[in-house]
């Protein structure tokens, strides 16, 4: 079975819950898969999400500290300080 693109997860008009949440979740998967800072314009291109939704979704994931901005907050990378209670996390 083969993995959709994140692009397509998060922008079908048919699933339920927040498309918001599941933008916020794009970016974040798309970040941890890149293996380098990633700029707005490459989240706007990769995921096909609105410029307006990505920088008010990036600004709110920086805000709160699961994101850091570099050089001059052009680009966003993982905050390890926020991994470090995210992936002790278990689902039951």
């Amino acid at each position: 079975m083969s993995k959709k693109p994140i692009n397509e997860k998060i922008n079908k008009k048919e699933s339920s819950g927040s498309r918001s949440v599941r933008r916020a979740i794009g970016i974040l998967e798309y970040i941890l898969e890149c293996d380098h800072s990633v700029s707005i314009s490459e989240i706007v291109n990769s995921l096909k999400i609105p410029k307006s939704t990505a920088y008010e979704l990036v600004n709110t994931l920086t805000d709160t500290g699961v994101l850091s901005p570099v050089d001059n907050a052009k680009v966003f990378f993982w905050d390890t300080s926020f991994s470090s209670w995210v992936w002790p996390i278990k689902v039951i």
